[in-house]
């Protein structure tokens, strides 16, 4: 399903849609929050809901999309912090969260991920330190955890992360 210059909110109904791999509604007006019921679109590969108005918290039922590889959920005003259910997900390999009004910390569960080659949180409000698990993470490609207000040091252990190509850390 692939939707663009909609304007609305999601429909719960969404999640009726059990069959669907691809789920784009991007550069919209869509509204609101992400439904709870998304967490039934079991089969999804590739979630993206870019350069919306989409607000409120992120589920923790995206947890329950174990097939996701690609989360594009940036330029939006999502809020609160990263769902721990996102570790759930060990297929992803691309995570997009970028411009957004993300709180709270970097989990270290995000470590977990191993297959990740883009990891974008930048220009949230993201605080606390870097995960030092990040540097478990050695397919990553892009980091950019820049424009947050992250403190501490740079964790030694993204020295393992040989195939990175963009780092960018800056104005934290």
């Amino acid at each position: 399903l692939y939707l663009t210059g909609l304007s609305g909110t999601i429909p719960k109904e969404i999640g009726l849609l059990s069959q669907l791999d691809f789920l784009g509604l991007y550069n919209g007006n869509m509204t609101g929050s992400v439904p709870v019921e998304i967490g039934n679109l079991t089969k999804l590969t590739w979630l993206q809901l870019s350069s919306n108005q989409l607000s409120g918290i992120l589920p923790q039922e995206i947890g329950n999309l174990v097939l996701l590889r690609t989360l594009r959920l940036d330029n939006n005003s999502f809020t609160g912090s990263l769902p721990l259910s996102i570790s759930r997900l060990k297929q992803l390999e691309a995570i997009n969260l970028q411009y957004n009004r993300l709180t709270g910390t970097i989990p270290a569960e995000i470590g977990t991920l191993s297959k990740l080659t883009v990891l974008d949180l930048h220009n949230n409000t993201l605080s606390g330190s870097i995960p030092s698990e990040i540097g478990n993470l050695t397919q990553l490609q892009q980091l950019d955890l820049s424009n947050n207000t992250l403190s501490g040091i740079i964790p030694p252990e993204l020295a393992k992360l040989t195939q990175l190509r963009v780092l960018a850390l800056g104005r934290n």
